[in-house]
This record gives structure tokens, sequence and C-alpha cells, in this order.
């Protein structure tokens, strides 16, 4: 799959922790500019689909540009069929990880 940097790694678990701890709650992951966001929102996502097979992802942005760049990584990174809703980019795929515009 992929290599995570050191400081990376446990960020998954923190978030599964606080989804555990906290039901019902939304957690939230700020990592600066260089840092890797997409990469550990892959991890993130890897796990939770490989964990519960069932679940449904949704990544959300207004920006096009990151719209792609989001899908482009998700496709390398997971190795998955990835579905792009946009309208701006013509797409209308919808799968189990979808990258959307809002």
């Amino acid at each position: 799959m992929f290599d995570l940097r050191p400081y990376q790694k446990p960020i998954a678990g923190i978030v599964f922790d606080y989804m555990r701890k906290h039901p019902g709650k939304h957690p939230l992951v700020a990592l600066p500019t260089g840092s890797g966001k997409t990469v550990v929102m892959a991890d993130i996502i890897h796990q939770a689909t490989t964990r519960w097979p069932e679940t449904k992802v949704l990544v959300i942005s207004h920006v096009r540009e990151i719209l792609m760049q989001d899908y482009n990584a998700l496709k390398f990174h997971l190795n998955k069929e990835i579905g792009l809703y946009s309208a701006g980019l013509k797409s209308r795929t919808i799968g189990n990880i979808t990258v959307a515009g809002i």
C-alpha cells in the first residue's frame, strides 16, 4: 500500500479512539501544508473499510483541483474503485468511496 511517516502512523488510531469515546461526534484532523493530509486520509479510509467492509466514505471539497487531487491520490493509494461526483468535472459516479463537490 503506502508507507506513513512516523508522525502520521498514530492518526487513524486516534480518530477511531475518539469516535468510540464520543459516539455521534465527528473528529477533525488538522495538518499543516506538506504534511501528507491525503495520505493520512487514505490510511483512515483504508483502515475503516478493512475493519468494516460495509463502510461508505464521502470526501467533500469545494475546489475542483482538490477534488481531482483527492480522487487521483485515493485511487493510487487504495488501489480501489473511487467514485467522482462533480458537475464541474462532468462526472456522476458514486461508489463505496466517493469524492464529491459540495
